[in-house]
């Protein structure tokens, strides 16, 4: 189990139902692959640092550029050739235009978002681990079940560890994406205090707004850090909520679908076209 599979139930069920019951077809889609490409920029500078060496923002911006071309025509996260690949950017919405990009102008935007990070925001403090994967038991869980995932970045200094989730998004944050109903946060807590053994732990949403101009399609990048504290309590529900979902898996359902999320979108699910609840309600 990791806090990605509590957050794909908490946007649909019928999500997990696909992912873990049926050989769907694998789809990529060009925000999300911005994303992991920015991913491997930073970790390409960070892996530097941990080694005592200086980052060369040339080689963070080849390593960004490899990893979106790469990703074009095959997923890591799944280990399987990519069936379709979507342009589209950003669907028309009331409130922005639909921007479709072609792949000169998507790797100069993940060439800009790595670039701008490596220059005035990177982080100057003791490199601990980069996209270090942390495979623990699970108490309480169904038996084969244990808990997991992928920290992008530990630093650490005299307060302590801090953990670091790096993400893109299209604008800013707004200050409800932190809540504690979200679980990573509360997950690598807890992950990291058991692996590490100590208490000394914080978490850090490292969010990099793209700003794109639909008119140029270039970014305006901008940086925030939102601190993510979580108290005891909210840990042991995020663990509990974890629980519960393997057991709902074990069972085999109910998958309840989602159709009212914005996220139930051509744009936003990769098994909208099979979905009954998906593209059929919306013909």
């Amino acid at each position: 189990m990791s806090q990605s599979i509590i957050g794909q139930g908490d946007t649909c069920l019928k999500r997990i139902e696909y992912d873990f019951f049926h050989d769907t077809p694998v789809v990529g889609n060009v925000s999300r692959l911005i994303g992991s490409a920015y991913h491997a920029g930073l970790a390409e500078g960070y892996a530097a640092l941990m080694r005592g060496e200086t980052v060369n923002v040339d080689d963070t911006v080849s390593a960004a550029t490899d990893a979106f071309l790469k990703g074009v025509e095959w997923d890591d996260y799944v280990d399987k050739p990519v069936d379709e690949f979507s342009w589209t950017y950003q669907p028309k919405t009331y409130r922005a235009p639909h921007i479709e990009l072609r792949p000169v102008e998507a790797t100069q935007i993940v060439g800009q978002l790595v670039r701008y990070y490596w220059q005035p925001e990177a982080r100057n403090t003791q490199v601990i681990a980069v996209e270090f994967r942390v495979n623990l038991p699970y108490p309480g869980a169904p038996a084969g079940w244990d808990r997991g995932g992928g920290i992008d970045l530990v630093t650490v200094d005299d307060a302590g560890y801090l953990l670091v989730d790096h993400k893109t998004s299209r604008k800013k944050w707004a200050k409800k994406k932190v809540s504690p109903t979200h679980p990573q946060a509360a997950w690598y807590i807890d992950e990291w205090r058991t692996y590490a053994n100590t208490d000394q732990v914080k978490f850090e949403f490292d969010v990099m707004a793209i700003n794109l101009d639909p008119e140029t399609l270039l970014a305006d990048p901008s940086l925030e850090r939102w601190p993510a504290p979580r108290t005891q309590a909210q840990i042991d529900m995020t663990l509990e909520r974890g629980r519960d979902l393997a057991v709902l898996i074990e069972k085999g359902g109910p998958f309840l679908p989602n159709p009212e999320s914005f996220l139930c979108s051509p744009h936003y699910c990769d098994h909208w076209k099979i979905c009954p609840y998906g593209s059929t309600l919306n013909l």
